[in-house]
C-alpha cells in the first residue's frame, strides 16, 4: 500500500513592493497595489510607471516620478 502523506507544496513567495528588488511582474504589481492588470497597463501607456521588457516579460521598475537607482 502507498503512503497517503502528501508532498509539501512549494509556494512562490511574492515579495512586497517595499523590498529591494529589480522589478515586479505586472501581476505582482497589480496585486500589491490593489489595482487591476488593465490599470497597470494604462499607467505604463500614460508614462506614470517605468518598465523594461525582457523577452516577453514586462518588469515594472517603479513610479515615473521616483529617482532611478
Amino acid at each position: 500500500m502507498g503512503s497517503t502523506a502528501e508532498k509539501p507544496r512549494h509556494r512562490r513567495n511574492d515579495t512586497s513592493l517595499s523590498r529591494n528588488k529589480i522589478g515586479w511582474r505586472v501581476s505582482q504589481w497589480a496585486a500589491e497595489t490593489g489595482t487591476s492588470r488593465a490599470t497597470v497597463y494604462r499607467r505604463l501607456a500614460d508614462g506614470s510607471l517605468r518598465s523594461r521588457k525582457y523577452g516577453g516579460l514586462t518588469l515594472i521598475l517603479g513610479f515615473a516620478d521616483e529617482p532611478a537607482e
